[in-house]
């Protein structure tokens, strides 16, 4: 498996980040498994594996996003990248 290949979305995904303001670490030439992207909020980092429309995870993948405890997605679109991150951000619900 290469491990410095991208999908064809990787850099408008990465670089739409940029412009919002985040950090991002392409973590692309990793591989084994790690996503391709690791953004900073500021207060949080998020693990994102960047897919295409119809792109699947590979099982070094599937195998990484089960074992892996911190905040992780995987996005198709800057839209998608923005509603994680958003979510990362809103404060959770207090249960009474």
């Amino acid at each position: 498996m290469r491990a410095c290949r991208v999908d064809a979305n990787h850099n408008d995904i990465s670089d739409g980040l940029r412009a919002y303001g985040f950090s991002v670490l392409s973590l692309a030439r990793l591989g084994k498994g790690a996503p391709d992207i690791l953004v900073g909020t500021g207060a949080h980092n998020v693990l994102i594996e960047i897919k295409v429309k119809s792109g699947k995870l590979n099982e070094a993948q599937k195998e990484f996003f089960t074992c892996w405890c911190g905040p992780k997605a995987v996005v198709r679109s800057l839209d998608e990248a923005l509603a994680v991150i958003d979510s990362l951000t809103k404060p959770s619900p207090q249960i009474p």
